[in-house]
């Protein structure tokens, strides 16, 4: 298959609720990586309990869903050691919210509410504020910030003023 392939392939990998579809999820990750898929992409909605609809769940999306999606992909960056690129989609609104999607492993961020509300200019002032960011933590590109943690680089400042203070 890819020796024929022409274009990146990435696989959308569904959101998990349990042990059980976390392991499942995990698997197909590894045969992922075996198969030499270019990436994963990890979906910006969750499954949530509903007792009030006829289904009894439902499907959250846009910010409410943020944490998770940090969550899901810090879970396979740590499971495939960075080596798999991560597209994250899920409550990606500003800058600092792509920032700490590609510490936590994201090669990439998507974002589809964040323009219904914004507009066309959401992606524009997400990459500015997301140099201004990465040049604030001393990071020169992306790539040196996937995979940090965000607690690491909420740090780093401080440890640097704190130490031009001390010279």
């Amino acid at each position: 298959m890819n020796e024929r392939r022409r274009k990146p392939l990435f696989v959308k990998i569904r959101n998990y609720n349990s042990d059980e579809e976390k392991d499942n999820r995990f698997e197909l990750i590894q045969l992922c990586l075996q198969l030499g898929v270019d990436g994963v992409t990890l979906p910006g909605s969750h499954i949530a309990a509903e007792p009030r609809l006829a289904p009894g769940r439902s499907n959250l999306s846009g910010k409410a869903v943020f944490g998770k999606t940090l969550q899901n992909v810090q879970d396979v960056y740590r499971a495939t050691g960075g080596r798999l690129p991560i597209k994250a989609l899920g409550g990606v609104f500003t800058a600092r919210d792509a920032f700490e999607a590609i510490a936590a492993g994201a090669s990439a961020v998507e974002l589809l509410t964040g323009l219904v509300y914004e507009g066309w200019s959401v992606a524009q002032q997400i990459n500015r504020g997301l140099l201004e960011l990465m040049s604030s933590h001393g990071i020169a590109n992306v790539v040196e910030l996937r995979g940090r943690s965000t607690l690491e680089l909420e740090r780093a400042p401080t440890t640097r003023a704190a130490s031009a203070v001390a010279h």
